[in-house]
């Protein structure tokens, strides 16, 4: 709350959230409504679903505009961009492996199972 009330305060009137549902997100600030025009941008390929999210900035290659359909924002089509990601740098303790171990096959081969 003390957060939307400093955006208030400092008059912004467009808002742009560059996390959506990813790691470290802050979207309950967003759902306060401090600012009168809500933007997610590239933050998350797809829709918030959120009526306090009123744009989406997208490309046409993660955001087909034939799909605007199933999103609860209105478009924003950039050309000439695309949405690039690494979720190992975003999510490393989801996508990382854990250590390898030894296992010890006994007998048979690729037939005995």
């Amino acid at each position: 709350e003390e957060v939307a009330q400093k955006i208030r305060g400092d008059g912004i009137n467009v808002l742009i959230d560059l996390t959506g549902y990813t790691m470290n997100m802050q979207t309950e600030i967003m759902a306060i409504g401090p600012a009168p025009v809500q933007v997610s941008f590239h933050g998350f390929p797809g829709t918030m679903g959120a009526d306090f999210i009123h744009y989406l900035v997208a490309d046409p290659r993660t955001t087909p505009p034939e799909h605007s359909e199933f999103y609860t924002e209105s478009l924003i089509i950039v050309p000439h961009t695309y949405l690039t990601n690494d979720h190992r740098q975003s999510r490393r303790e989801v996508f990382s492996p854990p250590p390898a171990r030894r296992v010890r096959f006994r007998g048979g081969g690729p037939g005995a199972l």
